[in-house]
């Protein structure tokens, strides 16, 4: 029982190294450093174009010890609300909710149900699948730089406080 725990502690202490930035592979930092450079930025479902969000921070998590990190996405919806997401799912299915155009039809992927703009005011919306890809959800391929939005700062839209960052506390996340 007692190597038990101690392999329980071991696990826990590589997963908290494992967590620390300075320690994340360089494509994860990489990743992080160029997502975050672009946010924040706007985002609006594809089924119904009044419903608006914002992209304000992105993190990465790892799934277990010595396995692959997954992308963490920090949306605001809706926008100026203070109401954060920690997935595009779970935007995806509240905007899904606000607009009920297809009663019966479910989400099959956040990233396929949101668009973002690629420069403010331009009109240039394109599907979050096409920025953020399966594979560089996992940190298997880089991000594809010409597909990168300008980042907005809405200037009638308050600011996210400090605290609303990847560091928040998960009881102040939506699903």
């Amino acid at each position: 029982p007692r190597e038990a725990d101690e392999d329980s502690g071991d696990e826990k202490r590589a997963l908290l190294h494992a967590d620390d930035p300075a320690q994340r592979p360089a494509i994860v930092r990489d990743t992080l450093v160029l997502l975050n450079s672009v946010t924040p930025f706007d985002i609006r479902f594809k089924k119904d174009h009044a419903l608006v969000g914002r992209v304000f921070a992105f993190d990465a998590v790892a799934k277990a010890v010595g396995s692959e990190y997954e992308l963490k996405i920090f949306i605001e919806y809706p926008l100026g609300s203070a109401n954060v997401y920690n997935s595009a799912a779970g935007v995806a299915k509240q905007m899904y909710h606000d607009c009920m155009k297809d009663p019966g039809k479910g989400i099959t992927s956040g990233f396929k149900c949101i668009e973002y703009e690629m420069k403010h005011g331009a009109g240039d919306w394109r599907l979050l699948a096409e920025l953020l890809t399966e594979t560089t959800r996992f940190f298997k391929e880089p991000i594809k730089k010409d597909l990168l939005p300008s980042p907005h700062s809405e200037g009638a839209v308050p600011a996210l406080p400090p605290a609303l960052g990847p560091m928040l506390a998960p009881r102040l996340l939506l699903p």
